[in-house]
């Protein structure tokens, strides 16, 4: 399965590649 995401700057959804593939970092704002 691959996750995708939004990208606002090409307004398209394009699949989601670590740069590490062992570990994901995800910075939230406003929660």
């Amino acid at each position: 399965m691959s996750l995708h995401i939004f990208d606002t700057k090409s307004r398209k959804k394009v699949p989601f590649i670590p740069l590490d593939g062992k570990h994901v970092r995800m910075y939230v704002c406003g929660i």
